[in-house]
């Protein structure tokens, strides 16, 4: 075999690992870094808040009520959602451009639980979680 023969073969292997890490990078969401450590946070509002509004890639999510309006949260620290209430509307979405997926890349938590206190009643509560579990407590 001619040592350009070699360097072609090498050439076209080294080409296909390239081409499939990078795919499949972008098809799982995976950053370069990783998405650091879990941050864990409480927030806690005294608004007054009528509607929810939750779009989140992935998340095991969970709506409770309780004494007051509180979101907790367990994220990585590179993609942690935007937590804000805008005109009555509690947010909570994900980073614009960060699309993730749960896989074995390194088990991260992506947990969030709204909690409603008990003398609210919303007018309207909007959904969009691609992935993970809903648990939504009557």
């Amino acid at each position: 075999m001619s040592g350009k023969a070699i360097y072609l073969i090498v050439l076209s292997i080294v080409t296909v690992a390239v081409i499939v890490f990078c795919t499949t990078g972008k098809f799982a969401g995976l950053r370069i870094g990783g998405l650091g450590s879990t941050v864990k946070d409480t927030v806690t509002f005294n608004d007054d808040i009528k509607d929810v509004d939750i779009d989140l890639d992935a998340a095991d999510l969970k709506i409770e009520y309780g004494d007051s309006f509180t979101v907790d949260y367990a994220y990585p620290e590179k993609i942690v959602p935007t937590i804000k209430v805008e005109d009555g509307t509690l947010k909570i979405h994900k980073q614009n451009g960060v699309n993730i997926a749960t896989n074995g890349w390194g088990n991260k938590d992506f947990k969030v639980t709204v909690t409603v206190p008990n003398t609210v009643e919303l007018e309207d509560l909007r959904i969009d979680v691609d992935a993970g579990n809903l648990d939504i407590d009557d």
